[in-house]
């Protein structure tokens, strides 16, 4: 049992690591975006819009593929009991989730621009 529960947070670790990787990855894939657009003989700026929908895009396919996992090593619940659940768990905390999604695009947006002046 103790060696389980240490697996389970080594992988839960892993599984957080793996998140976060996904997410500085993005900033890395934001710099990489001025620093070619730059070198390239284009017209006008690079849109903000674009880059950041190319970097959710990219957050979004590394968390989907974080759900085997997930099913794999950390929840107990199949995918049948378990996006019912983290639906009306969702709905549940609406304030909360609205708070947090218009500080999370701010905080996107900000850190595009700065990046953007940086590159």
């Amino acid at each position: 049992s103790s060696d389980l529960s240490k697996l389970t947070a080594l992988l839960v670790a892993l599984g957080l690591f793996g998140a976060y990787a996904f997410i500085a990855l993005s900033l890395a894939l934001k710099e990489l975006a001025f620093k070619q657009f730059q070198n390239q003989d284009a017209k006008g700026p690079l849109s903000l819009e674009v880059v950041n929908f190319a970097t959710a895009v990219w957050q979004g396919l590394g968390l989907l593929l974080l759900w085997p996992f997930n099913f794999a090593y950390l929840t107990k619940l199949n995918a049948a009991a378990y996006f019912p659940a983290a639906m009306a768990s969702l709905r549940a905390a609406g304030p909360w989730l609205a708070s947090y999604l218009v500080v999370n695009l701010v905080y996107t947006a900000v850190t595009t621009s700065v990046l953007k002046r940086l590159s």
